[in-house]
């Protein structure tokens, strides 16, 4: 009787490696690279709108901007950054022309757009012409729309 036990548990001990055998060298040439560094950002935000067409009037004057939404709103950014020095340059200069602006920060993962940034974000830190500041951060945003909002 109790080698009738000790044969089935056998069995089913085979059977279990034959079947982890075949799924695991089924699915082995199925892996995905995946990009793992990711950090938090500061994203100025221009302004939160309830409708996307809001959001549209109210931004054109704005060369370049992006945006996100949740439920309730829409969310447009002009400039993103890692630095906190650079966000408050940069909201500094906006706020001098008008502006209102908020930082928010937000964790962006993907390893090509946050080393472009940090080219970026150096332009931002050694520039003394103010002017060239919406270039950049406009820069920075068309990258962001490139690398990050297309894989979203």
């Amino acid at each position: 009787m109790k080698a009738k036990y000790l044969f089935i548990i056998i069995m089913a001990c085979c059977l279990g490696y034959v079947f982890y055998n075949y799924l695991f060298h089924e699915y082995e040439g199925l892996t995905v690279p995946v990009d793992v560094e990711s950090k938090e950002l500061y994203f100025l935000q221009y302004g939160a709108y309830s409708t996307y067409d809001n959001m549209v009037k109210a931004t054109q004057d704005l060369s370049m901007y992006t945006y996100t939404n949740d439920d309730k709103y829409f969310y447009a950014f002009i400039c993103i950054t890692e630095s906190e020095e650079n966000m408050n340059k940069v909201k500094g200069f906006y706020e001098e022309k008008g502006y209102i602006l908020y930082s928010k920060k937000m964790v962006v993962s993907s390893s090509s757009f946050l080393e472009s940034l940090s080219q970026y974000d150096l332009l931002l830190k050694e520039t003394t012409e103010l002017e060239t500041i919406p270039t950049i951060c406009s820069q920075g945003i068309m990258k962001y729309e490139e690398e990050v909002k297309i894989e979203n």
